[in-house]
């Protein structure tokens, strides 16, 4: 893995086999943007405060995020997206986990902020600054112009159909529309086949192939709770611990019900042992560093190539080039 420093403290790390054609801007310090191998990064990447981390796991990632101070971005693997105009924005000290194998349609946004305070006027306290966080599971769908309010959790399985506004909790294997969302049906599953050939010649096939993968159940030995997760996040001071303990905990759990739930369950459950991963992969590639500096770059080297003001522009040519550094 390398480790592209950059000034201010912010650092990008990436395998080899990572490839990035975005815009990454640091306007502050001490962040963290984190590709495993075999992500594809094609976004546009704003961090707008300090301590912020970005995870991509195995996938292909489009569209725009702007991070505030202490956030956290977590994308696991496999994501599907209709086009390139996902949206995320998320205030200061508020993190959004989506899992692996979802798949999102044109438009959807993830917005934690009113953008404005509401005070009570009873005590000027402000109303709508706390419950920021967003979760989304394992294998979820989101139609199109879906937008994800502070507090959703979208348990494994479930679909968001188009236009909806997720604001709560959302059980498993079930399917929820309109705005806020309710649930319309439960005891459903879907697949990312397509039906634009499908007919009623074919349609029997489709269901006697389509087996048990996608029908998530509650398992407390399993289940790895938001609200314990989010709680191990604020108690975390950096970006780098927090990177550390977003792999060792979910990205390197496999479980198939991690993320499952049902509204009758036990929803606060503490989080189980994970093997320390993070540290060995660290260890592993403590050497490949590379220090992007700057201050007076030569107009035709590869650091030219990839600065600008506090952004980066970084594409295949940052990879074939960074030795030269």
């Amino acid at each position: 893995m390398q480790k592209l420093i950059r000034e201010n403290g912010n650092v990008i790390y990436l395998e080899t086999s990572s490839k990035i054609n975005s815009v990454v801007t640091f306007k502050g310090k001490n962040n963290i943007l984190f590709l495993c191998g075999g992500a594809n990064l094609c976004a546009n990447i704003t961090f707008a405060g300090d301590n912020s981390l970005i995870f991509v796991g195995n996938t292909l990632l489009k569209g725009n995020a702007t991070l505030y101070t202490n956030s956290l971005l977590f994308i696991g693997n496999a994501l599907t997206q209709s086009s390139n105009d996902t949206k995320w924005l998320l205030t200061s000290g508020s993190y959004c986990i989506i899992g692996n194998d979802c798949m999102f349609s044109w438009g959807v946004v993830f917005e934690n902020t009113d953008h404005h305070p509401i005070f009570d006027s009873t005590n000027n306290k402000i109303l709508n600054i706390s419950d920021r966080n967003m979760f989304v599971g394992d294998h979820i769908w989101l139609g199109q112009y879906v937008w994800i309010r502070k507090n959703a959790f979208l348990a494994s399985g479930s679909i968001m159909g188009a236009k909806s506004i997720a604001t709560r909790f959302y059980d498993s294997n079930t399917a929820n529309v309109g705005s806020p969302a309710k649930e319309t049906r439960k005891g459903i599953f879907w697949t990312k086949d397509s039906t634009h050939l499908l007919t009623n010649d074919n349609v029997s096939q489709m269901e006697e192939n389509c087996g048990d993968s996608f029908k998530f159940h509650y398992c407390a030995d399993e289940f790895l709770s938001p609200k314990s997760i989010f709680q191990k996040l604020d108690s975390i001071k950096s970006a780098y611990e927090r990177l550390e303990f977003v792999y060792d905990f979910i990205y390197c759990n496999h479980a198939k019900n991690r993320f499952a739930y049902a509204s009758n369950c036990k929803y606060q459950i503490p989080l189980p042992q994970a093997k320390k991963q993070f540290c060995a992969l660290m260890r592993r590639d403590s050497n490949a560093q590379i220090r992007v500096n700057t201050q007076n770059p030569k107009q035709d080297s590869a650091k030219a190539r990839i600065h600008n003001h506090l952004a980066y522009k970084l594409g295949n040519a940052m990879i074939l080039n960074a030795r030269s550094f």
